[in-house]
């Protein structure tokens, strides 16, 4: 069972003794005509929420439901932050859950652009609290193929609404999906390279996803959401019987 800060009164919350907290971080932006606007939050929250269910332990967040996102913003009703808020949104929301005794914060992104932020707070929270851990799923998108059978996904899988972020979100809120309004658009740009090229996503797609969803299937959902979660839930455990103490003597 998950304890969700949300629908818990503060009596329950402090006779939990949560040692650790989970919360997802999304965007509000187009993943294509098929996709709900929210699928970076959904998906990072339904993911943190099965997690947390797994640890009597853990106490589910609410999810920051924007992100970076500003190079969407020439597809319908995106909504973005800028880094530097995003950045100190994240800061005070760590330092507010030090400031309760909490050593032990998991953050799971659903969103590109908020990789970097993440990334620089993540390490500006840690240098000042030395003492707090950390744990971050910064872009599970780049990562599942080294979890999944191999061949289970297409090459350009992991485009943004596209076959992988389909599939994940099919695996939590079937019903959201539509794959009959779905477009396959796989951008110009070469992958295979060691650079990186900044970009509007609108110079990528004018479908507002690239990759194709159209190969999304109930089977791939489940065993990509399945791995996904199991694999985080594995790692937390490990963690735990560590008692997160990682650090050389």
């Amino acid at each position: 069972m998950t304890s969700y800060m949300n629908e818990m009164k503060p009596g329950e919350i402090q006779k939990g003794n949560f040692k650790k907290v989970i919360f997802g971080v999304g965007s509000t932006e187009s993943h294509g005509a098929h996709m709900p606007i929210g699928t970076d939050n959904l998906i990072a929250h339904a993911m943190a929420e099965r997690i947390a269910a797994a640890f009597t332990d853990m106490l589910l967040l609410p999810p920051v439901n924007y992100g970076v996102s500003e190079y969407h913003r020439d597809f319908p009703f995106t909504l973005y932050v800028k880094s530097e808020t995003m950045i100190a949104t994240i800061r005070d929301i760590c330092e507010a859950i030090y400031f309760r005794g909490i050593r032990q914060i998991i953050i799971i992104n659903g969103h590109d652009g908020n990789i970097s932020p993440l990334e620089i707070v993540g390490r500006q929270v840690k240098m000042q609290y030395p003492d707090l851990a950390i744990l971050t799923l910064p872009a599970w998108w780049l990562n599942f193929r080294n979890l999944v059978p191999a061949g289970l996904f297409s090459d350009y899988a992991h485009g943004h609404g596209g076959e992988a972020e389909t599939s994940l979100l099919m695996a939590f809120y079937p019903e959201l999906i539509d794959l009959s309004l779905a477009v396959p658009m796989i951008p110009k740009l070469k992958e295979d390279s060691l650079l990186d090229m900044k970009v509007n996503f609108r110079e990528l797609s004018n479908v507002g996803s690239t990759g194709n969803p159209q190969l999304a299937t109930p089977e791939k959902a489940r065993v990509l959401a399945e791995t996904m979660i199991q694999h985080t839930i594995d790692y937390i455990k490990y963690l735990d019987s560590i008692d997160w103490k990682y650090a050389v003597e």
